[in-house]
């Protein structure tokens, strides 16, 4: 984003950042540009990612993050 809009851009990984959830509605909230992606190191993971209708190596933009709450 930062080659595209100049803006300061920063990355994180959801597996080492303990509130990236906080961090996703902080920035939504300010309305920053938020997107996010996925990798896929073995056939297992692309499947995994395909059943949730995911693409490895492929952007994402996040267009809100909301709370949603269930039963």
């Amino acid at each position: 984003m930062r080659d595209l809009t100049g803006a300061p851009a920063y990355e994180y990984f959801v597996d080492t950042e303990p509130n990236m959830y906080a961090k996703i509605l902080a920035a939504d909230k300010k309305n920053y540009i938020i997107t996010s992606g996925c990798n896929a190191d073995n056939d297992a993971e692309v499947q995994h990612l395909k059943s949730k209708g995911l693409v490895g190596e492929h952007s994402y933009g996040i267009i809100a993050a909301k709370r949603v709450k269930d039963k």
